[in-house]
């Protein structure tokens, strides 16, 4: 006899034996065409993997010659019969030119036990409170548009996650993301209850699952960007992505990792990977900019910070890079402007751009990096300012040692950027000065 396999999510009841779909609102069926229904089961006994497209045309339609319209279409009505909006979705998401992936918290129950409070996830081997992964998603939805107001509100779900389940790994992992990107907005640090003996976010993978690979992306990010320690940081993106080789942050992050200690073929095959992953992350799509600006490769840093400020329109950092490419490239007036709007998304007040501008039209680009020393002087929203960002203005006006003062300071600081300093192209006139050296090394790439 087979065993009854009945799944709950959400405000729905599926009884994959019977292949019907209940509400469990009214109690009464839901009707869906034998093909949709398979859809479904099969997407809900995925345990949240991503399903290719050929993986689902083949379980579900026996390998028979459909055409891919087939199965978007069924999406499309899983999708309507659900109630779910594509552009918010709680039940299915779609990764372009991928697949599908159902990401709802799923409680498996038989007829005496059909309550929806615990469920089983990500083959952790423990049972997750389904309000504190509903808590997760919530946040991870936050957390991935970066900004810095987005990042608080990712915070407060993963501590909510937390509190309704305090053993909850990858909520930990949310939590450790979400401080470590508010440092590097400059709205937060991260806490020291979520450092164990120097080590951000240690406690994640080795206190609830070693085998969470979020988890140790996590652990690698901190070892990596705020505890230095870069062969451990190797060692643990490596084990993430060994556990799941298809992690888009996890080859963002290693990436970002291998370019600081400057492997940088081996960092554009893992930034473009991410992007293949992920081709609609304006995030991800950042690191790549990031890449080009340290290759001081202007075309290109110009055209991927277009496509970022194409996927967001309101990326700061994607008009910041900007700004980048076209001072490498020249087009002063156009970078002036780029940095202004970037100025402006990263909440500075509006006439800190219109201030810039004004400087280049009376005394070109040496009057803007003066303005700038100005503003860090008397503005006190950029008294904070991070020291290593603040390294790369007087420098442009030819004054070294300013520059190396604010570099030690951020060294003394533990500036999230220092670690960008030995491959910085802006940062050339200091190559063969000794106290330029002796930071490098003590940063211990």
């Amino acid at each position: 006899m087979n065993r009854t396999r009945i799944y709950e999510f959400g405000d729905f009841r599926l009884d994959a034996n019977a292949r019907q779909l209940y509400s469990l609102r009214s109690r009464e069926a839901v009707p869906l065409t034998p093909k949709a229904v398979q859809l479904l089961i099969t997407l809900v006994c995925s345990n949240g993997r991503l399903l290719t497209k050929e993986e689902l045309l083949d379980r579900v339609w026996g390998g028979s010659n459909v055409e891919e319209g087939n199965l978007s279409q069924t999406i499309f009505v899983l999708r309507k019969t659900l109630g779910e909006d594509k552009s918010q979705p709680r039940y299915i998401i779609t990764t372009p030119s991928r697949g599908y992936q159902f990401i709802a918290a799923v409680n498996e129950a038989d007829d005496k036990n059909l309550r929806a409070d615990r469920f089983q996830r990500f083959g952790t081997g423990g049972a997750v409170n389904t309000d504190a992964y509903k808590a997760y998603i919530e946040g991870r939805s936050f957390w991935n548009k970066r900004t810095g107001e987005s990042l608080k509100q990712a915070v407060k779900r993963f501590e909510e996650a937390l509190r309704q389940d305090p053993d909850f790994a990858l909520a930990y992992a949310g939590l450790a993301d979400s401080h470590q990107l508010l440092a590097e907005y400059y709205a937060a640090a991260v806490p020291d209850r979520l450092k164990q003996n120097g080590n951000g976010a240690k406690a994640t993978p080795e206190k609830n699952d070693a085998q969470l690979a979020e988890a140790h992306a996590t652990l690698a990010y901190a070892q990596a960007f705020y505890d230095w320690d870069w062969a451990g940081a190797d060692r643990s993106f490596k084990k993430s992505l060994e556990l799941d080789p298809d992690h888009a942050t996890t080859h963002q992050w290693y990436a970002d990792h291998l370019c600081v200690t400057g492997q940088f073929d081996k960092a554009l095959k893992h930034f473009k990977r991410a992007i293949d992953l992920a081709p609609d992350s304006a995030s991800i799509a950042v690191g790549l900019a990031g890449y080009y600006y340290t290759k001081r490769d202007p075309a290109r840093l110009i055209a991927q910070s277009k496509n970022v400020i194409g996927l967001d329109p309101g990326s700061a950092y994607g008009y910041f890079y900007l700004g980048f490419g076209y001072e490498f490239n020249g087009m002063e007036s156009e970078a002036v402007d780029a940095f202004a709007m970037a100025a402006t998304l990263f909440g500075e007040p509006a006439e800190i751009g219109e201030e810039l501008r004004e400087a280049y039209r009376q005394n070109g680009m040496s009057g803007v990096w003066h303005k700038r020393l100005d503003q860090y002087e008397t503005r006190p929203h950029l008294k904070n300012y991070p020291r290593y960002l603040k390294s790369l203005v007087p420098i442009r006006l030819g004054d070294k040692e300013t520059s190396l003062s604010w570099l030690e300071q951020a060294y003394e600081q533990r500036d999230r950027g220092i670690v960008y300093a030995k491959y910085e192209p802006l940062l050339e006139p200091l190559r063969g000065d000794a106290r330029f050296k002796d930071l490098v090394k003590k940063i211990g790439y």
